[in-house]
Protein backbone atom coordinates (compact mmCIF):
# COMPACT_ATOMS: atom_id res chain seq x y z
CA UNK A 1 0.00 0.00 0.00
CA UNK A 2 1.18 3.45 -0.94
CA UNK A 3 1.58 5.15 2.35
CA UNK A 4 3.01 8.57 1.54
CA UNK A 5 2.28 11.57 3.13
CA UNK A 6 -1.13 13.08 1.67
CA UNK A 7 -1.77 16.69 3.28
CA UNK A 8 -4.78 18.68 1.71
CA UNK A 9 -5.93 16.16 -1.27
CA UNK A 10 -9.02 16.94 -2.59
CA UNK A 11 -11.21 14.29 -4.60
CA UNK A 12 -13.95 15.71 -6.45
CA UNK A 13 -16.32 14.24 -9.49
CA UNK A 14 -18.06 17.74 -11.22
CA UNK A 15 -21.95 16.92 -11.94
CA UNK A 16 -24.27 19.70 -13.17
CA UNK A 17 -27.78 19.74 -12.28
CA UNK A 18 -30.29 21.40 -10.30
CA UNK A 19 -29.51 24.08 -7.25
CA UNK A 20 -31.70 23.54 -4.13
CA UNK A 21 -29.04 23.94 -1.24
CA UNK A 22 -27.81 26.86 0.35
CA UNK A 23 -24.28 27.70 1.45
CA UNK A 24 -23.24 28.51 4.97
CA UNK A 25 -23.71 32.92 4.14
CA UNK A 26 -27.82 31.61 3.16
CA UNK A 27 -26.77 32.17 -0.34
CA UNK A 28 -27.71 30.05 -3.69
CA UNK A 29 -24.75 27.42 -4.49
CA UNK A 30 -24.26 27.50 -8.24
CA UNK A 31 -24.43 24.18 -9.90
CA UNK A 32 -20.66 23.26 -9.90
CA UNK A 33 -19.95 24.71 -6.03
CA UNK A 34 -18.96 21.63 -4.00
CA UNK A 35 -20.09 20.35 -0.81
CA UNK A 36 -17.03 20.02 1.48
CA UNK A 37 -15.99 17.06 4.06
CA UNK A 38 -13.55 16.06 5.45
CA UNK A 39 -11.15 12.69 5.85
CA UNK A 40 -8.88 12.62 8.77
CA UNK A 41 -6.69 9.53 8.32
CA UNK A 42 -3.54 8.16 9.70
CA UNK A 43 -1.47 7.97 6.75
CA UNK A 44 1.72 7.87 8.09
CA UNK A 45 2.87 5.97 11.18
CA UNK A 46 1.06 3.31 13.22
CA UNK A 47 -2.24 3.16 11.98
CA UNK A 48 -0.82 3.99 7.90
CA UNK A 49 -2.55 0.80 6.15
CA UNK A 50 -5.69 1.23 8.60
CA UNK A 51 -6.19 4.91 7.22
CA UNK A 52 -4.58 4.00 3.55
CA UNK A 53 -7.71 1.53 3.72
CA UNK A 54 -10.21 4.23 5.20
CA UNK A 55 -8.92 6.57 2.65
CA UNK A 56 -9.64 4.68 -0.23
CA UNK A 57 -13.09 3.35 0.82
CA UNK A 58 -14.10 7.23 1.31
CA UNK A 59 -13.08 7.78 -2.57
CA UNK A 60 -15.33 5.38 -3.56
CA UNK A 61 -18.47 6.56 -1.52
CA UNK A 62 -17.88 10.35 -2.92
CA UNK A 63 -17.14 8.91 -6.94
CA UNK A 64 -20.37 6.90 -6.50
CA UNK A 65 -22.46 9.54 -4.84
CA UNK A 66 -21.27 12.13 -7.52
CA UNK A 67 -22.02 9.46 -10.81
CA UNK A 68 -25.50 9.80 -9.30
CA UNK A 69 -26.06 13.35 -9.43
CA UNK A 70 -24.15 14.26 -6.08
CA UNK A 71 -26.51 16.21 -3.30
CA UNK A 72 -28.83 17.66 -5.24
CA UNK A 73 -26.72 18.41 -8.25
CA UNK A 74 -23.59 19.47 -5.97
CA UNK A 75 -20.60 17.45 -6.54
CA UNK A 76 -19.02 15.89 -3.18
CA UNK A 77 -15.79 17.20 -2.08
CA UNK A 78 -13.77 15.00 0.04
CA UNK A 79 -10.50 17.06 1.52
CA UNK A 80 -8.14 14.50 3.36
CA UNK A 81 -5.44 15.72 5.97
CA UNK A 82 -3.17 13.17 7.63
CA UNK A 83 -3.84 12.79 11.34
CA UNK A 84 -0.72 11.12 11.87
CA UNK A 85 -1.76 8.49 13.68
CA UNK A 86 -1.57 10.25 16.94
CA UNK A 87 -3.31 12.13 19.08
CA UNK A 88 -2.30 15.39 18.42
CA UNK A 89 -2.28 14.69 14.68
CA UNK A 90 -5.67 13.87 14.97
CA UNK A 91 -6.30 17.21 16.88
CA UNK A 92 -4.48 19.34 13.88
CA UNK A 93 -6.41 17.84 10.90
CA UNK A 94 -9.28 17.83 12.51
CA UNK A 95 -9.33 21.64 13.61
CA UNK A 96 -7.66 22.24 10.38
CA UNK A 97 -10.71 20.94 8.27
CA UNK A 98 -13.07 22.64 10.55
CA UNK A 99 -11.56 26.32 10.95
CA UNK A 100 -9.99 26.48 7.19
CA UNK A 101 -11.65 24.43 5.02
CA UNK A 102 -14.58 25.22 6.81
CA UNK A 103 -15.87 21.16 6.29
CA UNK A 104 -19.51 20.45 7.92
CA UNK A 105 -18.60 16.60 8.59
CA UNK A 106 -15.80 14.77 9.07
CA UNK A 107 -14.71 11.00 8.39
CA UNK A 108 -12.36 10.29 10.96
CA UNK A 109 -10.02 10.59 12.91
CA UNK A 110 -8.25 7.32 12.22
CA UNK A 111 -8.46 5.35 15.54
CA UNK A 112 -10.42 7.88 17.55
CA UNK A 113 -10.22 5.26 20.78
CA UNK A 114 -6.77 5.32 20.74
CA UNK A 115 -5.76 8.68 19.41
CA UNK A 116 -8.34 10.87 21.70
CA UNK A 117 -8.72 14.62 21.81
CA UNK A 118 -10.71 15.41 18.70
CA UNK A 119 -14.11 14.24 20.03
CA UNK A 120 -14.00 17.73 22.23
CA UNK A 121 -13.57 19.54 18.89
CA UNK A 122 -16.63 19.17 17.65
CA UNK A 123 -18.65 20.29 21.45
CA UNK A 124 -21.22 22.61 20.76
CA UNK A 125 -21.10 22.80 16.73
CA UNK A 126 -23.16 21.28 14.66
CA UNK A 127 -20.14 19.55 12.77
CA UNK A 128 -20.10 15.31 12.82
CA UNK A 129 -17.19 13.38 13.05
CA UNK A 130 -17.77 9.50 12.15
CA UNK A 131 -14.89 7.25 12.36
CA UNK A 132 -14.82 4.32 10.43
CA UNK A 133 -12.23 2.15 13.08
CA UNK A 134 -13.35 3.77 16.25
CA UNK A 135 -14.52 1.18 19.20
CA UNK A 136 -17.76 3.20 19.79
CA UNK A 137 -17.53 2.25 23.46
CA UNK A 138 -14.57 3.22 24.15
CA UNK A 139 -14.71 6.74 22.39
CA UNK A 140 -18.62 7.92 24.15
CA UNK A 141 -18.55 5.07 26.81
CA UNK A 142 -18.11 7.80 29.79
CA UNK A 143 -18.68 10.63 27.93
CA UNK A 144 -20.95 10.77 25.58
CA UNK A 145 -19.55 13.52 22.76
CA UNK A 146 -23.11 14.27 21.19
CA UNK A 147 -21.66 14.65 17.18
CA UNK A 148 -19.38 11.93 17.46
CA UNK A 149 -20.70 8.49 15.89
CA UNK A 150 -18.25 5.32 14.62
CA UNK A 151 -19.34 2.95 11.85
CA UNK A 152 -16.53 0.66 13.66
CA UNK A 153 -17.63 -2.99 13.95
CA UNK A 154 -19.21 -3.32 18.12
CA UNK A 155 -16.59 -4.29 20.79
CA UNK A 156 -19.08 -5.75 22.47
CA UNK A 157 -20.32 -8.33 19.68
CA UNK A 158 -16.85 -9.44 19.25
CA UNK A 159 -16.05 -9.66 22.90
CA UNK A 160 -19.47 -11.80 23.09
CA UNK A 161 -18.49 -14.27 19.78
CA UNK A 162 -14.70 -14.68 21.27
CA UNK A 163 -15.95 -15.76 24.63
CA UNK A 164 -18.62 -18.18 23.70
CA UNK A 165 -16.33 -19.94 21.04
CA UNK A 166 -13.83 -19.96 24.12
CA UNK A 167 -16.01 -21.74 26.22
CA UNK A 168 -17.41 -23.59 23.93
CA UNK A 169 -14.27 -25.28 23.38
CA UNK A 170 -13.15 -25.94 27.12
CA UNK A 171 -11.05 -23.28 28.08
CA UNK A 172 -11.54 -22.25 32.02
CA UNK A 173 -9.20 -20.32 32.95
CA UNK A 174 -8.37 -17.31 30.34
CA UNK A 175 -5.43 -14.88 30.56
CA UNK A 176 -5.37 -11.85 28.38
CA UNK A 177 -2.65 -9.74 26.79
CA UNK A 178 -3.85 -6.53 25.15
CA UNK A 179 -1.84 -3.34 23.84
CA UNK A 180 -2.12 -0.48 26.52
CA UNK A 181 -4.73 1.75 25.27
CA UNK A 182 -8.33 2.54 25.70
CA UNK A 183 -9.65 0.31 23.41
CA UNK A 184 -8.21 -2.83 24.78
CA UNK A 185 -8.64 -1.58 28.08
CA UNK A 186 -12.31 -1.10 27.10
CA UNK A 187 -12.36 -4.52 25.54
CA UNK A 188 -10.59 -6.47 28.06
CA UNK A 189 -13.30 -5.61 30.60
CA UNK A 190 -16.03 -6.62 27.88
CA UNK A 191 -13.97 -10.39 27.48
CA UNK A 192 -13.64 -10.94 31.47
CA UNK A 193 -17.63 -9.92 31.28
CA UNK A 194 -18.55 -12.35 28.45
CA UNK A 195 -16.23 -14.99 29.68
CA UNK A 196 -16.73 -15.36 33.19
CA UNK A 197 -20.75 -15.36 32.41
CA UNK A 198 -19.77 -18.66 30.71
CA UNK A 199 -17.85 -19.90 33.73
CA UNK A 200 -14.24 -18.60 32.53
CA UNK A 201 -11.60 -17.01 35.01
CA UNK A 202 -9.57 -14.63 33.90
CA UNK A 203 -6.19 -15.46 35.52
CA UNK A 204 -4.07 -12.51 34.52
CA UNK A 205 -4.59 -9.19 32.22
CA UNK A 206 -1.73 -7.67 30.97
CA UNK A 207 -1.58 -4.19 29.30
CA UNK A 208 1.30 -3.55 27.12
CA UNK A 209 2.80 -0.27 26.68
CA UNK A 210 3.57 1.59 23.47
CA UNK A 211 7.17 1.07 22.34
CA UNK A 212 7.55 -2.10 24.74
CA UNK A 213 8.98 -5.16 22.36
CA UNK A 214 10.32 -7.74 24.80
CA UNK A 215 7.55 -9.26 26.76
CA UNK A 216 9.22 -12.12 28.15
CA UNK A 217 8.39 -10.97 31.55
CA UNK A 218 4.51 -11.09 30.56
CA UNK A 219 5.14 -14.76 29.10
CA UNK A 220 6.67 -16.19 31.98
CA UNK A 221 3.35 -14.55 34.19
CA UNK A 222 0.98 -16.04 31.44
CA UNK A 223 3.18 -19.53 32.50
CA UNK A 224 2.90 -19.22 35.98
CA UNK A 225 -0.68 -18.01 36.13
CA UNK A 226 -2.19 -21.38 35.00
CA UNK A 227 -4.32 -20.19 32.57
CA UNK A 228 -5.22 -22.49 30.00
CA UNK A 229 -5.52 -20.44 26.46
CA UNK A 230 -4.76 -16.50 26.10
CA UNK A 231 -6.34 -14.07 23.98
CA UNK A 232 -3.83 -11.70 22.92
CA UNK A 233 -3.81 -8.22 20.77
CA UNK A 234 -0.99 -6.17 20.24
CA UNK A 235 -0.25 -3.58 17.28
CA UNK A 236 3.22 -2.95 17.81
CA UNK A 237 4.95 -5.13 15.04
CA UNK A 238 8.09 -5.84 17.23
CA UNK A 239 6.18 -6.69 20.30
CA UNK A 240 3.95 -9.55 18.48
CA UNK A 241 6.64 -11.46 16.83
CA UNK A 242 8.69 -11.31 19.99
CA UNK A 243 5.46 -12.33 21.80
CA UNK A 244 5.04 -15.59 19.46
CA UNK A 245 8.39 -16.24 19.72
CA UNK A 246 8.72 -16.33 23.26
CA UNK A 247 5.63 -18.50 23.73
CA UNK A 248 6.32 -20.85 21.53
CA UNK A 249 9.28 -21.32 23.03
CA UNK A 250 8.12 -21.32 26.75
CA UNK A 251 4.69 -22.49 26.26
CA UNK A 252 4.59 -24.12 22.98
CA UNK A 253 0.70 -26.04 23.05
CA UNK A 254 -1.28 -23.37 24.61
CA UNK A 255 -4.11 -22.48 23.02
CA UNK A 256 -4.29 -18.93 21.50
CA UNK A 257 -6.85 -16.50 20.20
CA UNK A 258 -6.54 -13.19 18.66
CA UNK A 259 -8.37 -10.16 17.14
CA UNK A 260 -8.25 -8.41 13.33
CA UNK A 261 -4.60 -7.53 13.63
CA UNK A 262 -3.74 -10.80 13.15
CA UNK A 263 -4.67 -10.29 9.35
CA UNK A 264 -1.93 -8.10 8.87
CA UNK A 265 0.95 -10.51 8.89
CA UNK A 266 0.28 -14.23 9.68
CA UNK A 267 0.97 -14.97 6.20
CA UNK A 268 4.83 -13.22 5.90
CA UNK A 269 7.57 -15.59 6.42
CA UNK A 270 8.88 -13.98 9.47
CA UNK A 271 5.67 -15.34 10.87
CA UNK A 272 5.92 -19.43 9.45
CA UNK A 273 4.42 -21.36 11.84
CA UNK A 274 3.98 -19.39 15.10
CA UNK A 275 0.36 -18.38 14.42
CA UNK A 276 -0.51 -22.66 13.89
CA UNK A 277 -3.49 -23.18 15.84
CA UNK A 278 -4.76 -19.65 16.56
CA UNK A 279 -8.06 -19.03 16.09
CA UNK A 280 -9.13 -15.02 15.77
CA UNK A 281 -11.92 -12.47 14.79
CA UNK A 282 -12.11 -10.96 11.80
CA UNK A 283 -14.68 -8.81 10.30
CA UNK A 284 -16.95 -10.15 8.07
CA UNK A 285 -16.70 -9.64 4.61
CA UNK A 286 -18.15 -6.18 2.74
CA UNK A 287 -20.97 -6.57 -0.09
CA UNK A 288 -19.34 -8.44 -3.06
CA UNK A 289 -20.39 -5.44 -5.30
CA UNK A 290 -17.79 -2.65 -2.94
CA UNK A 291 -15.31 -5.32 -2.87
CA UNK A 292 -15.20 -5.91 -6.61
CA UNK A 293 -15.16 -1.78 -6.99
CA UNK A 294 -12.63 -1.74 -4.38
CA UNK A 295 -10.35 -4.33 -5.95
CA UNK A 296 -10.49 -2.83 -9.55
CA UNK A 297 -9.57 0.84 -8.55
CA UNK A 298 -7.11 -0.29 -5.94
CA UNK A 299 -5.79 -3.54 -7.34
CA UNK A 300 -5.76 -4.65 -3.26
CA UNK A 301 -8.62 -6.37 -1.39
CA UNK A 302 -10.39 -4.05 0.78
CA UNK A 303 -9.41 -3.94 4.47
CA UNK A 304 -9.76 -2.57 7.93
CA UNK A 305 -12.09 0.21 7.68
CA UNK A 306 -12.36 0.53 3.96
CA UNK A 307 -15.98 -0.66 3.98
CA UNK A 308 -16.91 1.23 6.86
CA UNK A 309 -15.18 4.57 6.02
CA UNK A 310 -17.66 3.93 2.82
CA UNK A 311 -20.49 3.97 5.11
CA UNK A 312 -19.44 7.12 6.83
CA UNK A 313 -19.38 9.18 3.52
CA UNK A 314 -22.97 7.36 2.75
CA UNK A 315 -24.67 8.31 5.95
CA UNK A 316 -22.98 11.74 5.96
CA UNK A 317 -24.48 12.54 2.16
CA UNK A 318 -27.33 11.05 3.27
CA UNK A 319 -27.92 13.80 6.09
CA UNK A 320 -26.61 16.89 3.79
CA UNK A 321 -28.99 15.64 1.09
CA UNK A 322 -31.90 15.10 3.39
CA UNK A 323 -31.11 18.02 5.84
CA UNK A 324 -29.26 20.69 3.79
CA UNK A 325 -26.38 22.86 5.29
CA UNK A 326 -28.16 24.08 8.31
CA UNK A 327 -29.80 21.67 11.04
CA UNK A 328 -29.55 19.61 14.29
CA UNK A 329 -27.42 16.55 12.16
CA UNK A 330 -27.02 14.22 15.57
CA UNK A 331 -30.84 14.55 15.71
CA UNK A 332 -30.82 12.98 12.09
CA UNK A 333 -28.30 10.31 12.30
CA UNK A 334 -29.80 8.92 15.26
CA UNK A 335 -33.39 8.62 13.56
CA UNK A 336 -32.55 7.23 10.02
CA UNK A 337 -31.91 3.56 8.78
CA UNK A 338 -28.63 3.84 5.83
CA UNK A 339 -27.64 1.00 3.68
CA UNK A 340 -23.66 0.92 2.92
CA UNK A 341 -21.18 -2.06 2.36
CA UNK A 342 -20.12 -3.64 5.65
CA UNK A 343 -23.23 -4.48 6.90
CA UNK A 344 -26.13 -3.94 4.76
CA UNK A 345 -28.67 -2.00 6.70
CA UNK A 346 -27.56 0.19 9.73
CA UNK A 347 -28.25 2.65 12.31
CA UNK A 348 -27.05 4.75 14.93
CA UNK A 349 -27.82 3.64 18.65
CA UNK A 350 -27.58 5.96 21.57
CA UNK A 351 -23.69 6.22 22.07
CA UNK A 352 -23.31 6.76 18.17
CA UNK A 353 -22.88 3.17 17.41
CA UNK A 354 -23.74 1.00 14.82
CA UNK A 355 -26.77 -1.24 15.26
CA UNK A 356 -27.26 -3.96 12.21
CA UNK A 357 -28.77 -7.80 11.93
CA UNK A 358 -25.84 -9.35 10.79
CA UNK A 359 -23.20 -10.88 13.07
CA UNK A 360 -20.30 -8.31 11.84
CA UNK A 361 -17.66 -10.77 12.51
CA UNK A 362 -15.98 -14.08 11.37
CA UNK A 363 -14.03 -16.11 12.94
CA UNK A 364 -11.08 -17.86 11.51
CA UNK A 365 -8.52 -20.54 12.55
CA UNK A 366 -5.11 -20.59 11.21
CA UNK A 367 -3.33 -24.03 10.28
CA UNK A 368 -0.30 -24.18 8.04
CA UNK A 369 -0.07 -20.34 7.87
CA UNK A 370 -3.39 -20.61 5.61
CA UNK A 371 -6.70 -18.93 7.77
CA UNK A 372 -9.98 -20.86 7.31
CA UNK A 373 -13.27 -19.54 8.42
CA UNK A 374 -14.93 -21.47 10.82
CA UNK A 375 -18.43 -22.16 9.92
CA UNK A 376 -20.45 -22.13 13.55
Amino acid sequence: MNKKIIGGLVIVVAVTGASSLFNADKKPMTTQESIKIGGAFGLTGDAASWGEAAKNGAELAVRDINAQGGIHGHPLELIVEDMRSSSAGSISAVTKLISFNKVKAIVGPTWLDSYQGAAELVKDKNIILISPDAGIEAVNGNIIHPNVFSTWYRTDVKAKIISEYMANHGVKKLAQIYQNDPYYTDFAARVKKYSEARGITIVSTELVDSGVADLRTQTLKLKSSGADAVIFALYDEKAVINFLKTKHNILPHLPMYGDEFINDHYAQPDYKDLYDGVVYFSASAPDKGFRKSYVETYKTDPVFGAATSYDAVIAIAAMLRDKGIDTNYNSYLRSQPFHGAAYGTFTFDAIGGVQADNNQFDLFKITNNNAEKIIQ
